[in-house]
């Protein structure tokens, strides 16, 4: 298998490439015998919180940042900015008919990103706005616009990474791809039925409108890894005929010192990469750990090592076949080690010793019900594990209600749970259990939380609850997992809100509620925020609010829903 960076010529090449394709699909399907096609592979501090982010070294965006003179919160269609010391609310960004708002600090600048959707295209807009003073509005300094559906967003070394996807349609790209230069848009390494391009800006917060640095890749990217040396964008592929095993590509891009982003190497896995966590960069020997889940005879797993070799990402490690018949469901980095979550009936934890990268080995498994869907390291070599509880059915499984559990990973030979605690029957769910931004963890306490919305009533197999027993926020000592508090905004939610809450959910679906999305300790004050307003709590009682204020001072809890949660989809 020869892999190489390669890129388009032209704009022509890149349109025949989409014909082509198009051809052998509709040969594949025209044919009598449909013989499969093989895919090919081408040449080609302790008083706070702080922000749930992979890297330390690399900022990811979310709807609330703390800054050093104010705190800032989006719903809906607005940023709203509270002065740091007093929790007052200083004003409103409002920002029309964005959606999907999430931010960035950056000094004395606010970054904000959000999705505009006009005459059915879809953009992302990027603001930069100057910080001035705790009591003051930030004022607006610069805004892009780039085209696309977002993707994902880090912040580095006074630069934005852009991740943004859309769809080249037969003889529509004219001279660029969406503005990108067809000669800086990647050759495929996966041929299958995709047809869309990725898009890799560098912007700097100094001046948006700047020119930025961009990349484009052939294909939907799926995810993307930022570490404080390189970029690294995955394409799960889409169906092709006849194919038998999934596979993904990764593509290894560098510029972030100076913002000219250049592809340096590409390389090809088995499987489905679940998400960003499964990845993990060892810059020493220039290589990186990728888990993923392929089909061959029943589902298998994988812990790849691939290593940078001239253009090349070339596979050099792995363990392998761990899990069989289950899907990877989460994967963390703990220093040396890596914990790998997969399921079907039962939750097996499986330990992967990384400590030399070219020889992983694979030490421990532990099998309990249900699974994890995100694991936080705490204290005492310990694991925190959010997912969900499920209900054994022999040759399948019924999800059930939100699970929360302890595991004690000092040993990787003899892994054990601690304790666990499920909350609500199916159907309930938590923003936490597939957004990590929205997972609360005091380390300087040991506290752990995370929004919730608990339902009653399933039958405990495939019957969703859907009477809300609870919604808001609950409280957790890491060491122990024993309940510190249950915390809640519903007073404040409108009744026709509350009936969306009560909307079922698949445990995939799992968006943010009306009620808490989010917790933060900030200059020793426990805060929760919703979409109505904040709320201080105390730290040893927190379920006992010491001080709020409502984002609408004439809050009327009977009043029409307003307009949907713009974090639902």
């Amino acid at each position: 298998m020869h892999l190489a960076v390669e890129m388009f010529n032209s704009c022509g090449e890149i349109e025949s490439y989409v014909r082509e394709v198009r051809a052998e699909y509709e040969d594949a399907f025209s044919s009598t015998d449909r013989t499969p096609l093989a895919m090919e592979i081408q040449g080609a501090s302790e008083d706070n919180s702080s922000l749930n982010i992979q890297e330390g070294s690399v900022d990811e965006p979310d709807r609330l940042r703390v800054g050093s003179k104010q705190i800032y919160f989006s719903h809906g269609n607005r940023i709203t900015v509270m002065n740091r010391a007093t929790l007052g609310i200083v004003g409103n960004l409002e920002l029309g008919s964005w959606k999907k708002i999430e931010m960035f600090t950056d000094g004395d600048k606010l970054i904000a990103l959000g999705k505009v959707i006009e005459d059915y295209s879809e953009r992302v807009l990027v603001r930069s706005y100057a910080i001035r003073s705790a009591t003051e509005l930030p004022s607006l300094t610069s805004e892009r616009g780039i085209a696309g559906k977002y993707v994902d967003a880090r912040l580095f070394n006074g630069r934005v990474i852009l991740l943004t996807s859309g769809y080249i349609s037969e003889g529509g790209i004219g001279d660029s791809v969406a503005g990108v230069d067809c000669s800086r848009v990647s050759v495929p390494l996966i041929r299958d039925l995709d047809f869309s391009y990725s898009r890799i800006s560098s912007l700097s917060t100094s001046d948006l409108n700047a020119s930025p640095s961009e990349l484009g890749l052939m294909g939907l990217a799926d995810l993307l890894y930022v570490t404080s040396d390189s970029i690294y964008v995955v394409k799960n592929n889409s169906w092709w005929p006849g194919a038998r095993d999934s596979m993904s590509a990764l593509a290894k891009v560098t510029g972030l010192s100076d913002g000219n982003l250049l592809l340096r190497a590409v390389g090809v896995v088995k499987g489905q990469v679940k998400d960003r966590w499964a990845l993990k960069e060892f810059s020493a020997q220039k290589a990186i750990a990728i888990a993923s889940t392929y089909n061959e005879e029943g589902n298998r797993n994988q812990l790849a090592v691939l290593q940078e070799n001239g253009e090349k990402l070339e596979e050099k490690a792995k363990v392998s076949n761990f899990g069989k018949n289950e899907d990877i469901r989460a994967v963390r980095y703990v220093g040396d080690m890596a914990y790998v979550v997969t399921f079907e009936k039962t939750d097996p934890l499986f330990a992967i010793n990384l400590h030399d990268p070219m020889n992983p080995t694979l030490q421990g498994e532990l099998e309990v019900p249900g699974f994890s869907t995100y694991l936080h390291p705490v204290q005492g070599q310990r694991l925190m594990g959010l997912g969900f509880d499920a209900t054994d059915m022999g040759s399948f499984s019924w999800f059930q209600g939100v699970k929360v559990a302890l595991y004690d990973v000092h040993d990787p030979f003899h892994l054990a749970q601690i304790a666990s605690n499920t909350l609500g029957s199916r159907g309930s769910y938590s923003e936490a259990t597939a957004n990590p931004h929205a997972f609360y963890f005091d380390e300087h306490r040991q506290e752990a939380g995370f929004p919730i919305v608990e339902v009653s009533g399933g039958d405990g197999l495939g019957g969703y609850g859907q009477q809300i027993e609870f919604s808001g926020a609950v409280l957790y000592s890491a060491g122990s997992l024993s309940l510190k508090g249950r915390l809640t905004h519903a007073n404040w939610i409108p009744e026709d809100c509350k009936k969306t809450m009560a909307i079922p959910h698949w445990w995939q679906a799992s968006g943010t509620s009306f009620d808490i999305s989010r917790l933060a300790k900030v200059d020793g004050r426990l805060l929760s925020f919703s979409e109505f307003g904040w709320k201080q709590h105390s730290v040893d009682s927190p379920s006992n609010v010491v001080a709020e204020l409502a984002f609408i001072s004439t809050m009327d809890t009977h009043k029409e829903c307003p307009q949907g949660n713009p974090y639902l989809y």
